[in-house]
């Protein structure tokens, strides 16, 4: 991918003061307009808004960017950006809000960065005149130049606790700026031209109790009219770990509350809206019973304040949890998550490929001996199933047998992967022509066709063997009489094709006229003995 940056020379971008990112843009528009940037892929997100995106980092990562080649957008209204996107059956974190992303949306009154995000790329907000707060959440580690210049009407700015980096005039000629809050505890890496020709000197900067003075004591941040610890919590209040929790039937979670203020006594009492969804200890233990969604009350026995966490038990179910599959085969796994009102979208994945493949409908396919672990995971509430496939077949040492009736001939099975139990069970199609003992042993009864069964004990894969008994002869005279033997000469009077098996029933020529190339004995052809001389 084109990077227009890579073509200003680093000289040039040294020399640059105050206002000098502005005449920097104009100057990457008119390079921009040289060069077609077409996006790679666009996709609607569950509001039903298209996304344009790049692909980064060969493929395998997703980066917001601008819908058309000259750089504008059209991106309007409160626009919330998925923290992954599926595109053609992949599944792809979305890390970066790339160069010019949302360059002058006029119409664009807020945006939802997620936690994926860990990049703000140069101009990725310049001049969204109407946007008036902006969060950045804490996945976000850098910030580079002008990602918010000239947004006028940017009042207040949330950084999140991750903020490790802020570039050149991220936040200049943002003259409504009067709020700042940054969870930082160490202050970031800090252009002083952030926040030129913003007026700071009468904003208010928030920032952990314990980084105070760390702030006040770098710039451009000592700039702030005021700089004081962030209080997020007003007193006669409860704060709850967690307001909103997703729980696995018959799985626990602990809430942990604190009353303020913080010299109350901290004991509370715990209440549940439903105990057959879930119930809660006086610990404030939770305990997901039955599907569904209850609310659980956090009260204050110094102040009577209150908190509430909802809370949604649910699971993903397959329709196995456990399969034998052949290689080769292929098997669909069906999955439904509860509470069933929730979006039925899950994402498959194999713990080995190159075992068991598995495809975006839940079809897998047994590649090669080996065991593999298929997880299930809902879009909907992250929770997730297993299915342990074992891919491996049953081998036998015959698959075609010829035997004479009255003689006997052992099956032998080997069961893969050979570390599984190796015990099988046998089965005739017709036990009146093929008998067939627990020990694989087989005896013709009668002549016939008959089909015999290995059931791998481990695993329930089978093996066939296909079984023709013939009618019995007698052997031929040691002193080269034949009387019972039919002979054949080197050039038989036989006008097709035939195949030849030796006395155990072994195929040894396949499609012949003759019995040229055997040595001398008796072999059967046709269902009867022959003597070759």
């Amino acid at each position: 991918m084109y990077n227009p940056l890579s073509s200003i020379n680093t000289t040039y971008m040294m020399m640059m003061k105050r206002h000098g990112f502005s005449i920097l843009l104009i100057l990457l528009m008119s390079i921009i307009s040289t060069k077609a940037m077409a996006y790679d892929i666009a996709v609607e997100n569950a509001d039903g808004v298209t996304i344009c995106y790049n692909y980064i980092y060969g493929g395998e990562e997703l980066e917001v960017t601008y819908e058309s080649a000259d750089g504008y957008n059209s991106y309007a209204g409160n626009v919330i950006i998925p923290e992954e996107v599926t595109y053609e059956g992949k599944t792809r974190k979305v890390t970066s809000i790339g160069f010019w992303a949302f360059r002058e949306c006029a119409d664009l009154t807020s945006v939802t960065i997620p936690n994926s995000v860990n990049t703000l790329v140069t101009g990725a907000f310049f001049k969204c005149t109407a946007l008036t707060s902006i969060t950045i959440p804490d996945g976000v580690k850098t910030l580079e130049l002008g990602v918010f210049e000239c947004c006028y009407a940017l009042t207040s700015v949330t950084i999140g606790s991750g903020i490790e980096s802020i570039g050149y005039q991220s936040f200049a000629l943002c003259p409504e700026l009067s709020e700042v809050y940054c969870y930082a505890i160490n202050v970031p890496n800090t252009d002083t031209s952030v926040f030129a020709d913003t007026s700071i000197e009468t904003g208010t900067l928030h920032v952990p109790a314990e980084s105070v003075d760390a702030y006040k004591a770098a710039e451009p941040w000592n700039s702030f009219g005021t700089i004081q610890e962030i209080k997020e919590i007003v007193e006669g209040k409860v704060k709850l770990s967690k307001t909103k929790a997703i729980i696995e039937k018959g799985k626990m979670l602990t809430l942990k509350a604190k009353v303020y203020p913080t010299t109350e006594d901290q004991t509370v009492t715990w209440k549940s809206s439903d105990k057959t969804v879930a119930t809660v200890t006086s610990a404030g233990k939770v305990k997901a019973v039955g599907v569904g969604t209850a609310k659980i009350t956090c009260t204050s026995k110094a102040t009577g304040a209150k908190a509430t966490c909802k809370v949604t038990v649910g699971y993903v179910k397959l329709s196995k949890t456990e399969v034998n599959l052949e290689k080769g085969k292929t098997l669909t796994l069906k999955s439904k998550v509860y509470p069933t009102t929730e979006d039925q979208t899950v994402t498959w994945k194999s713990s080995d490929p190159t075992i068991v493949k598995v495809a975006s409908t839940g079809k897998i396919k047994g590649m090669k001996v080996g065991k593999a672990t298929i997880t299930c995971t809902s879009k909907a509430t992250g929770l997730k199933a297993t299915c342990e496939v074992t891919v491996g077949y049953v081998k036998l040492n015959y698959t075609e047998l010829t035997i004479e009736k009255g003689k006997i001939v052992a099956l032998k099975s080997k069961v893969y992967p050979t570390t599984l139990d190796q015990s099988v069970t046998w089965e005739s199609s017709d036990p009146t022509i093929v008998k067939v003992a627990s020990t694989g042993k087989i005896k013709g009864m009668k002549v016939g066709k008959a089909t015999i069964t290995c059931i791998s004990n481990a695993t329930g894969q089978k093996a066939t063997c296909k079984v023709t008994v013939v009618k019995a002869s007698a052997a031929p005279s040691m002193d080269g009489s034949n009387e019972d033997v039919t002979g054949i000469e080197e050039k038989p009077a036989l006008a097709e094709e035939f195949d030849v098996y030796d006395l155990n029933g072994r195929k040894v020529l396949n499609k012949v006229t003759s019995l040229d190339g055997l040595s001398a004995g008796v072999y059967i052809v046709n269902g009867k003995k022959v003597l070759r001389q």
